[in-house]
C-alpha cells in the first residue's frame, strides 16, 4: 500500500512521493507514518478529487495536510478515514475537501485526537457512517443524493463553518450528536436524527431548514440564534428542545410535524409587527401531523401566525399538550383546526400588535376542548366572518377568557364552557348534546340554535344583543336569558319542535320579539316581558314575574301537576286551558300588583271528584283574573277561592264552589259537557 514519503516534493500526485512509486487509487490505501513526517499537498486544479481506498494518518504524524484539491476515500466495497496522527489540516487555493465516499457497506471516520478537518464531505449511498473518538470539522456537507443514510458513533463537532447538503431528498437516520462551535451557518435542508448542541458562544445561522426527528436539540442560552426569514425549524417524531431559559434566542418559524415534543425551557419565536399577512414565514407556529403533543409545562411565544399552515388552509389535524401552553405575542392570524378536532392547549393573546381569530376567506374552527384560551391585550382583536371557536365533550371544558371581546360564532358540541369574563358573539351561539356554559354573560348578536336532542344549562347569563335580527331556539334549564336588542333588532322564538326553558329568569329589555308558532314549555322559572305563542306550563311549577308576559296564542296549564304564579306581574293570553282534573293554579294576590288577563277563551274542565281550583296566594286577598267581554267560556267544576274578575265578563263555573270571589256565578253541572256563554 502506498506511503507518503515526500522526498520529491510535497504534492500528493507525484507517484515518487509515495513509497510504491504510484499515486494512490480507489483500489488502494493512503498511509501517511510518522516514519515520514513529511507535509503534504493534496494538489490539483479546481474540484479535482485524489482517491484512495482507506485514509491511514498514523500515530505521530503531525505534519500539515493542505487541501488544494479533494482527498475521495472508499470505493464500491471499502472505505475509511482513520485519524491517530495529530496532523493540521488546512485548506489551499483552490480548495478541496475530505471525502468520505462508497455505497451499500458500512464506512467509518475515527479520530483519535482533537484534529480539525477544515472541510468534510460525506458522499455515502445506501450505507451506515460510523463515528469513534473526536471529529471535529469546521465544514460539513452530507452529500448522499437522495438515499438514506444511517449515521451511528459519537457524531460530529462543527466548528467555524458551514452544515450543507444537496438536495431535498437526502435523509440522516440514527442518533449521533452534532456539537456545534464558534460560527456555524446551517444550509442543510433534510431531516437528521440528531442530537444537536448548540455550544457556549456559538454564533448560529440557520439559512435553510432545520429538520429533526427523533432528536433533540440544546441550545446554551449564551448562543447566538439568527435565523433567516424564509428558515424553519421542523420537529417529528418524538423530540426535544431546550433554550436554556433564553429570550432573546428566537427560532424564525416551528413547524410540529406529528409526535411528542419535550419542551426543557420556554420557546421564543421571532416576533412579527408588520400587518396582518397570511404569506409571512416569521414567527409562525404551525402543525402538520396527525397528533402533536407538547410536553413540559413551558411556553412557546408565537410570534406570528397560528395555524396548520402560514396561509391558515385546513387540515384534520389534532393538536394536544402535556401541561405547555402557547402566548401569541406578535401579529398573527390564530386558524390551526377544522371542525373535526381538538386542541388540548392553553392559548394566551398577549401582544402590542393586531391578532385576528380565523384567516379572510377561511373556514376555521378552534375547538379548544379541555383548555383555556384567553384575551389579555393586543392593539386590535377581531374574528373574520367564517371563524368559530368550538367546545368538544371533553371534561373539565373550555376556559374562554376575552374580557368583552368580540368573536364571530361559538358552538358547544356536548362540552363545558367556561367563560372567566364576558364574550360576545357578533354571530351565532349553537348548542349540541347536553351542553353547559357557566361563567360570566355570553352575547350573542344572532341565533341561539341547536338540534331536538340538544339541551343547555350553565350559569351563565346568555344574551340576545346587537341590532341585527335573530333566532332564538334550543332547550335551556337552570340558565338565565335576557332579550336586549338595539336599534329595531328582533328576536324571533321558536323552532319546528318547540322549546323548553326551566330554572332561570327570560327577561326582555329591549327590541323586538317575534313569537312565532312554536310553543315553549315551561318549568320553575322567572319571564318578565316576554311574548310568547303558545306556552306550556306542565306542573308542578312556581312562575315568577315582575314584568308582565304575553302569549298570543294559548296557555295551557296542569298537565301533569299544580301551577303558581308569583311576583308583582302576570300575564295577558289568548286562550287559558287546563283539562286536567284536580289541579289547582294559584295566582298572586292583587297587593302584589300582579293581574292576569285572558281575552278570548277560557277552557278549564274539571271533574266532580277532581274539580280544578283557582285561588290566590294569600289567606284574605284576592287574586286579579279578568276575562274579556266578549270572551268564550267553559267552565266545569272549576272551584273560585278569593279571585277577582270584576273588570270583565262574569264567570260562570258549573259545579264549582265559589269562596269569596267576585263577578263568577255558579250554575248546575252539566249531565254530559260543560254550557258555553257567550257575554
Amino acid at each position: 500500500m502506498p506511503v507518503w514519503r515526500g522526498t520529491t516534493n510535497s504534492n500528493w500526485s507525484t507517484g515518487s512521493n509515495w513509497d510504491t512509486g504510484v499515486v494512490p487509487t480507489s483500489a488502494t490505501d493512503a498511509i501517511f507514518s510518522s516514519s515520514f513526517n513529511v507535509a503534504c499537498v493534496v494538489d490539483g486544479a479546481i474540484n479535482t478529487t485524489r482517491d484512495c481506498a482507506n485514509l491511514t494518518i498514523g500515530s505521530g504524524y503531525t505534519s500539515n495536510i493542505t487541501l488544494s484539491a479533494s482527498i475521495r476515500s472508499g470505493n464500491s466495497t471499502v472505505g475509511g478515514i482513520t485519524i491517530n496522527g495529530t496532523p493540521t489540516f488546512s485548506l489551499g487555493t483552490p480548495s478541496g475537501s475530505l471525502i468520505l465516499n462508497g455505497s451499500t457497506l458500512s464506512r467509518s471516520i475515527s479520530s483519535s485526537a482533537n484534529v480539525v478537518i477544515p472541510r468534510f464531505t460525506e458522499a455515502i449511498t445506501s450505507a451506515t457512517l460510523s463515528t469513534s473518538g473526536s471529529i471535529i470539522c469546521n465544514n460539513i456537507q452530507f452529500d448522499h443524493g437522495g438515499s438514506v443514510l444511517t449515521f451511528a458513533g459519537v457524531g460530529f463537532t462543527a466548528s467555524n463553518g458551514t452544515v450543507s447538503g444537496t438536495g431535498t431528498g437526502t435523509a440522516i437516520v440514527g442518533t449521533p450528536g452534532l456539537y456545534l462551535t464558534g460560527s456555524i451557518n446551517w444550509r442543510y435542508p433534510t431531516s437528521l436524527p440528531l442530537n444537536i448542541t448548540i455550544a457556549p458562544g456559538c454564533n448560529f445561522t440557520q439559512s435553510l431548514g432545520l429538520s429533526i426527528s427523533n432528536g433533540a436539540i440544546n441550545v446554551d442560552s449564551t448562543a447566538i440564534l439568527n435565523c433567516s426569514s424564509s428558515s424553519t425549524l421542523t420537529l417529528t417524531n418524538s423530540c426535544s428542545l431546550n433554550m436554556n431559559g433564553s429570550t432573546t434566542n428566537r427560532w424564525n418559524r416551528i413547524s410540529l410535524g406529528g409526535g411528542n415534543f419535550t419542551l426543557l425551557s420556554d420557546i421564543y419565536l421571532q416576533q412579527y409587527t408588520g400587518s396582518l399577512n397570511t404569506t409571512t414565514l416569521i414567527g409562525n407556529l404551525i402543525w402538520t401531523g396527525t397528533t402533536n403533543t407538547l410536553i413540559g409545562n413551558r411556553i412557546i411565544y408565537v410570534g406570528g401566525n397560528l395555524g396548520t399552515n402560514d396561509n391558515q388552509g385546513l387540515s384534520s389535524t389534532r393538536y394536544s399538550a402535556g401541561g405547555s401552553k402557547l402566548i401569541l405575542y406578535g401579529t398573527g392570524y390564530i386558524g390551526p383546526t377544522s371542525t373535526n378536532t381538538n386542541t388540548f392547549v392553553d392559548v394566551d393573546i398577549s401582544s402590542s400588535y393586531p391578532i385576528q381569530l380565523g384567516a379572510p376567506n377561511i373556514n376555521v374552527t378552534w375547538a379548544n376542548s379541555a383548555n383555556t384560551i384567553r384575551y389579555v391585550t393586543a392593539s386590535s382583536f377581531v374574528a373574520s366572518n367564517s371563524s368559530s371557536i368550538s367546545a368538544g365533550t371533553t371534561t373539565p371544558g373550555t376556559i374562554i377568557d376575552f374580557l368583552g371581546q368580540t368573536i364571530n360564532n361559538l358552538s358547544n358540541g356536548g362540552g363545558i364552557i367556561f367563560l372567566s369574563s364576558s364574550l360576545v358573539c357578533s354571530g351565532s351561539y349553537s348548542v349540541a348534546g347536553t351542553s353547559i356554559l357557566d361563567g360570566s354573560t355570553l352575547e350573542v348578536q344572532r341565533n341561539v340554535t341547536g338540534p331536538s336532542n340538544a339541551t343547555q344549562t350553565g350559569t351563565s347569563t346568555i344574551t340576545l344583543g346587537g341590532n341585527t335580527p335573530a333566532t332564538y331556539s334550543i332547550l335551556i334549564s337552570n340558565q338565565n336569558v335576557n332579550i336586549n336588542k338595539t336599534a329595531g333588532g328582533s328576536v324571533l322564538l321558536g323552532n319546528t319542535y318547540g322549546l323548553t326553558y326551566s330554572g332561570g329568569t327570560f327577561n326582555y329589555t329591549a327590541g323586538s320579539i317575534n313569537p312565532g308558532t312554536s310553543t315553549m314549555t315551561l318549568g320553575t322559572s322567572a319571564i318578565n316581558g316576554m311574548s310568547w305563542y303558545n306556552l306550556a306550563i306542565p306542573g308542578v311549577s312556581t312562575i315568577t314575574s315582575s314584568v308582565a308576559n304575553t302569549i298570543s296564542n294559548n296557555l295551557t296549564l296542569g298537565l301533569t301537576g299544580n301551577v303558581t304564579f308569583t311576583g308583582s306581574a302576570g300575564w295577558t293570553c289568548t286562550n287559558l286551558i287546563c283539562s286536567t282534573a284536580n289541579r289547582t293554579i294559584t295566582l298572586a294576590n292583587s297587593s302584589s300588583g300582579a293581574s292576569y288577563r285572558t281575552t278570548t277563551n277560557a277552557n278549564l274542565l274539571g271533574t266532580a271528584a277532581q274539580p280544578i281550583t283557582m285561588t290566590s296566594n294569600n289567606a284574605t286577598t284576592r287574586s286579579l283574573w279578568t276575562l274579556d267581554n266578549g270572551a268564550i267560556q267553559s267552565l266545569t267544576y272549576v272551584n273560585g277561592t278569593r279571585i277577582d274578575s270584576s273588570q270583565g265578563v262574569t264567570v260562570w263555573s258549573f259545579g264549582g264552589v265559589l269562596t269569596n270571589t267576585i263577578n263568577w256565578g255558579s250554575g248546575s253541572a252539566p249531565a254530559t259537557t260543560a254550557y258555553t256563554y257567550v257575554c
